[in-house]
């Protein structure tokens, strides 16, 4: 038999000060210090996606930035992560990925 992981998407969404170019630079260097593999970066989308793997959290996050007036962005957070082990049944591997994030912007 062959088992399926299980991929559950959280979402939050922050809005900060600085425009979408500043961030998108930012964004970058936060998750590579965070702890993030393979970040890229698509400046046409405006986009940012990372892979984090750490002990029994697997997973992915993309970051969309959009201008939210003169100075502020928006960014839309969504992690994706495998819930295939009894860890991530008790706490949720997206939260832990986006709580990665978070802490590294601070």
């Amino acid at each position: 038999s062959t088992e399926m992981a299980v991929r559950k998407a959280v979402s939050e969404t922050l809005v900060v000060d600085c425009t979408r170019d500043e961030w998108l630079g930012r964004c970058g260097a936060v998750l590579e210090r965070s702890g993030f593999k393979s970040v890229q970066t698509n400046v046409t989308l405006g986009q940012i996606q990372g892979e984090y793997h750490k002990a029994t959290t697997w997973g992915t996050l993309t970051l969309t930035l959009s201008p939210n007036g003169e100075a502020r962005t928006t960014i839309e957070a969504t992690a994706t992560g495998n819930v295939d082990n009894l860890f991530a049944l008790f706490r949720s591997p997206g939260r832990k990925i986006l709580d990665a994030f978070k802490s590294g912007m601070v």
